[in-house]
């Protein structure tokens, strides 16, 4: 009950008619780029909804790309936990290796060469079951809000550490980050 006690006094903190910001961007970095584009595949045959398929076999990474901004409830200079949620096609059990190469820089900030983390996960031997996955935690030492998030999410078939022979279902990814505020008191200003 901690972050809840902790949420009601930040609310409390302000008078009803003080105003707080966030922002919600739409990434314009390519959403299929790479080596190879995971191809786009009905999820469990139903011919209304569909996700990215990574592949299991081929020498070639599936890759996906794109970009996202820090909230403006973002804890500044606090760590993210990135993850992926995604669903094994068939009932084999194998290794799935997912790689994530990003560049995480404050608004003005210069871009650099990335930086590649990795996790390796096992099926569940189950078809289709919802699997979500940490990849490990990044560091946000001195970042901010409106940080930029730039990355490519891969799977590569021929890594040795990836020994699931099949595709799998990628449905999201996404970061968990700690907030201290609803928003900022400036639009780009905590």
């Amino acid at each position: 009950m901690r972050g809840y006690s902790t949420l009601q006094g930040l609310l409390r903190s302000g008078s009803a008619n003080d105003v707080v910001w966030d922002d919600v961007n739409i990434s314009l970095v390519p959403p299929i780029t790479g080596a190879a584009a995971p191809t786009v595949a009905a999820i469990n045959s139903d011919p209304y909804l569909s996700t990215y398929q990574f592949t299991g076999t081929g020498i070639v990474p599936d890759q996906l790309s794109s970009s996202m901004e820090l909230l403006h409830s973002y804890r500044q200079g606090s760590n993210i936990i990135p993850h992926v949620h995604w669903a094994p096609t068939t009932t084999d059990v194998g290794d799935v290796k997912w790689q994530l190469r990003y560049m995480w820089i404050n608004r003005d900030g210069v871009m650099e060469n990335g930086t590649t983390i990795t996790v390796t996960a096992t099926t569940s031997g189950t078809a289709w079951r919802e699997e979500r996955t940490n990849l490990p935690t990044i560091a946000g030492t001195d970042k901010e809000i409106g940080s930029r998030f730039i990355f490519t999410l891969f799977r590569d078939p021929a890594d040795a550490s990836d020994t699931y022979a099949q595709p799998v279902a990628l449905t999201d990814f996404g970061i968990h980050f700690e907030k201290d505020t609803i928003g900022s008191r400036g639009v780009f200003t905590k």
